[in-house]
C-alpha cells in the first residue's frame, strides 16, 4: 500500500463536500481510535480510482465512514450526505463483495463494500491513472498481463486487495517488508501501474470479480 501523509489528491477528492477536519472528526468519533483513523486514511487513498462503487462502514456495518465518487454516481448520495448515517438498502444494490479491513493485530476496524457502478467518468480517470498517459489506451489490458505474474507475485497482488499496509502484508505472508516492496515494484512494472495507489486500485478491481 502507498505509504502517504493523508494529503494526496485522492484523499482530498474523497473529502469533497467536507473539510478533512470534519471528516476526520466524525470518523474518529465512530472508530474511537487514532491509529484506526490513520489506517482509514490510508485505505481511502486509491478508492477514488475505482470504477466500482465502494463504501467503507464501521466494523459493525452500521454507519458510513466513506464512499467513493463511483458510489455517489451509482446511488446518488455524496459522502457529505451519508457520513455517519445508518446503512440502507441503497448500499446493497449490486453488491459484489464485502470484506473486513483489519488492523495489524487482526482487529476488524471497518467493512469494505464493493458494488458494480455505472458511469464512464470514473473509469476514464482510472485508465489515465493506471496507463500513465491518459490517452484512452486499453483500460483493461492490465488484466491480461496478470497472467504474467509469478505465483508469489499473484499472491501479493491479491493480498493487497485486503487493504493491508506493507507491514501487515509481510506479517500475513510470512515475508519481510523489503520482500513485499520488491514484489510490488515488479508487479507495478508488469501491469503498467503508474503508482502504488494505482496498483492498489487495480488489486481492488481484480478482487471485485468473483473467480474460482
Amino acid at each position: 500500500m502507498a505509504e502517504t501523509n493523508g494529503k494526496s489528491g485522492g484523499f482530498d477528492e474523497a473529502c469533497t463536500g467536507l473539510s478533512q477536519v470534519a471528516w476526520a472528526s466524525t470518523c474518529h468519533c465512530l472508530l474511537g481510535n487514532e491509529e484506526h483513523l490513520a489506517l482509514l486514511k490510508l485505505w481511502v487513498q486509491p478508492l477514488e480510482l475505482l470504477n466500482e462503487a465502494v463504501s467503507i462502514t464501521d466494523a459493525d456495518g452500521k454507519c458510513f465512514l466513506y464512499v467513493n465518487r463511483a458510489w455517489t454516481a451509482h446511488f446518488g448520495h455524496s459522502l457529505a450526505q451519508v457520513l455517519g448515517t445508518k446503512l440502507s438498502g441503497r448500499n446493497l444494490r449490486g453488491l459484489v463483495r464485502q470484506s473486513p479491513l483489519r488492523a495489524l493485530n487482526g482487529k476488524v476496524v471497518a467493512m469494505l463494500c464493493v458494488a458494480k457502478a455505472r458511469g464512464a467518468g470514473v473509469k476514464d480517470r482510472m485508465v489515465a491513472a493506471t496507463n500513465g498517459n491518459g490517452n484512452g489506451a486499453p483500460g483493461q489490458a492490465w488484466k491480461e498481463k496478470v497472467r504474467t505474474l509469478t505465483a508469489r507475485e499473484l499472491e501479493v497482488f491479491q493480498t493487497m486487495s485486503h487493504g493491508l499496509t506493507t507491514k501487515q502484508m509481510g506479517v500475513r505472508m510470512g515475508i519481510s517488508i523489503f520482500t513485499v516492496q520488491t514484489h510490488r515494484t515488479r508487479i507495478k512494472k508488469k501491469l503498467g501501474a503508474s503508482s502504488n495507489a494505482a496498483l492498489l486500485a487495480l488489486s481492488f478491481d481484480w478482487a471485485a470479480v468473483p473467480r474460482q
